[in-house]
């Protein structure tokens, strides 16, 4: 009797591509990886196994006509809200078992709906290796500071969550250019930290030496307010004196 084996896929390395330049041209285009893209950033694009989008509809046809019309040209799948005729590709995002899985909460960013996918799809078998952060920055000083909880929660369900459920570790790699590489110190912690500490000393001398300008600022616009105060006054008494010579002489002679 012949024992059937059992076909065993290769552990997957994913991709997933943002728009952040710091680590954009680092995307590993035509490896062994799966190179996950998303949104509008098409320019680059070489050979991408998916695409994601789940904007509105209406947005991406009215604001993005371009893009939408490369939606429609292509071969590979696009996850979106919901299966558009007009893109023959697209495939409906399962937001609500993703949800379900790693929590709603946590879902603030395409990418986190994207590693949420990933590890959806690690549960059910396609084992998934590593997933590589590539053109993803979510600095804390900027519009994106909200969506890095999500992206580190699903970091801490790809490197503790699945363990804990029988499964491999999927290894999250964020490539060194990246704001996502800086640990954040956790509350209430910063105050030990002898850097921060160093930080906020240097904040405290920038201020000082900023209010010093400030009240520097302030005197010289004071001056200049009596300069500009006294050519006003200036200006009228030239044209009073202009307007006597006038009645008195019938002309102005601008040579006297």
């Amino acid at each position: 009797m012949t024992q059937k084996t059992e076909k065993k896929t290769k552990p997957r390395k994913i991709a997933m591509c943002g728009t952040a330049p710091s680590t954009r041209g680092l995307i590993p285009w035509d490896t062994d990886w799966e190179v996950w893209g998303q949104a509008d950033c098409t320019h680059d694009a070489v050979n991408p196994a998916r695409w994601f989008d789940i904007a509105p509809f209406h947005r991406i046809v009215d604001e993005f006509p371009d893009y939408h019309k490369w939606q429609q040209q292509i071969d590979f799948p696009i996850y979106m809200r919901e299966k558009w005729k007009a893109v023959p590709t697209s495939v409906p995002f399962p937001f609500d078992e993703v949800a379900e899985a790693y929590g709603v909460e946590f879902m603030t960013a395409t990418l986190t709906w994207m590693m949420g996918l990933a590890c959806h799809e690690h549960e059910k078998g396609e084992t998934v290796e590593m997933i590589g952060l590539f053109g993803y920055d979510m600095a804390l000083d900027s519009e994106y500071a909200f969506q890095r909880p999500g992206i580190k929660h699903m970091e801490w369900i790809c490197r503790k969550y699945m363990p804990a459920l029988g499964l491999p570790e999927i290894k999250v790699m964020i490539p060194n250019g990246s704001d996502l590489a800086i640990p954040i110190i956790p509350y209430p912690f910063a105050d030990d930290n002898a850097d921060v500490a160093k930080i906020r000393a240097r904040g405290r001398d920038i201020q000082r030496k900023k209010d010093w300008l400030s009240q520097e600022r302030a005197k010289l616009e004071h001056e200049l307010k009596q300069v500009n105060d006294n050519m006003l006054y200036m200006d009228g008494a030239e044209e009073d004196n202009n307007y006597h010579e006038r009645r008195l002489v019938g002309h102005y002679n601008s040579a006297t």
